[in-house]
């Protein structure tokens, strides 16, 4: 009856049926479903991707470092956190514009994906800052850094004769069970910005 329908509706149900069932409307009813269910999965994935660089923002970012730190508390394998910086940054905008800075971005977190392997994270949690989640201990996360501060990003004309050269600073820091993510990202920083403070 329609009041049946109404009541079910009313308790949560997404549809329904009536009988007797015909197969054809079942399974139209069952695309249409489908068909919404992955358009939400598309709008959940995209809620938690930086637009600029398509990389995790800072909400991805910190549901992945919630999971790990979980993870290590269960007392599965270690996971490391690296926080890297763009250096000169602010004054890279300020000289060049913002438009340049953009394309730094996007070429940093470009870089940082093709680098990393396929069971780490990369996000970008704000305007220059990206941490990297590591799948591994110290020393994992030492050598990734290592390369990391190598890379060799792309140079960028920005004037007639002009050439612009971008580095980064890298830190790291392990997961300890009885840390929490905001310390482990303090120690992270603190690395990075000691890291910082070595560069000409």
């Amino acid at each position: 009856t329609v009041e049946d329908r109404v009541r079910g509706l009313d308790l949560g149900a997404d549809d329904y049926l009536g009988k007797p069932i015909d197969a054809d409307e079942l399974l139209a009813r069952v695309r249409v479903h489908l068909r919404h269910a992955h358009r939400e999965q598309r709008l959940e994935r995209r809620a938690l991707l930086d637009p600029l660089t398509g990389v995790l923002n800072r909400r991805g970012m910190m549901s992945v470092l919630e999971r790990e730190l979980e993870r290590t508390q269960r007392g599965g394998s270690p996971a490391s956190i690296l926080m890297v910086d763009i250096d000169h940054f602010k004054a890279l905008n300020d000289q060049h514009g913002h438009h340049v800075g953009d394309t730094v971005l996007r070429q940093l977190a470009r870089a940082l994906v093709e680098t990393v392997r396929l069971v780490d994270h990369v996000g970008r949690i704000g305007g220059d800052e990206f941490v990297v989640v590591v799948d591994g201990d110290g020393a994992a996360a030492d050598n990734l850094a290592e390369r990391l501060r190598n890379l060799a990003l792309p140079r960028l004309a920005v004037g007639s004769s002009e050439d612009l050269r971008v580095t980064v600073s890298v830190g790291t820091a392990t997961f300890h069970a009885a840390d929490s993510i905001a310390l482990t990202l303090e120690r992270a920083d603190a690395a990075m910005y000691q890291h910082k403070r070595r560069r000409p």
